[in-house]
């Protein structure tokens, strides 16, 4: 429990400081492309973050965002580095709060191709586009 509400604590401190300080905006258009409805209860969650190694679990995102409709245009500020990275979430079971990892088995998805995530440089990008769809599930 306690490791819980420590990784709480230090992703909204996180948020908080990077949406405080930030300075750039980036508007993300997301995709589910599987199974299932987008809605209010099976959201589409948007994580941003600083670096492209987020996937071996050392990595804190810097910012996120949710969706309840697929195709919806999100748009997430205050990020304070130059360049980012994407990794989507659905919420296939419903009720995720963003209070820890995406449970295993959880369909995922990220910016970039199959060499792995795409950098994002701010100063030049201001929309992404991201689509996923449930053949890449969280390990």
């Amino acid at each position: 429990m306690r490791k819980m509400f420590a990784f709480t604590v230090v992703l909204l401190v996180g948020t908080f400081l990077a949406t405080a300080s930030g300075t750039h905006t980036l508007q993300v258009k997301v995709e589910y492309q599987g199974p299932g409805p987008v809605d209010p209860d099976h959201r589409i969650w948007i994580f941003v973050f600083d670096n492209p190694n987020f996937g071996q679990g050392g990595s804190m995102p810097i910012a996120m965002a949710s969706s309840d409709a697929n195709g919806k245009v999100v748009e997430i500020g205050g990020l304070s580095v130059d360049t980012v990275y994407i990794a989507t979430m659905y919420d296939e079971a419903g009720g995720y709060l963003a209070m820890g990892p995406p449970s295993p088995g959880t369909p995922v998805g990220v910016h970039g191709d199959a060499t792995g995530p795409k950098g994002i440089a701010l100063a030049d990008t201001k929309e992404v586009e991201v689509y996923f769809d449930d053949s890449f599930r969280m390990q």
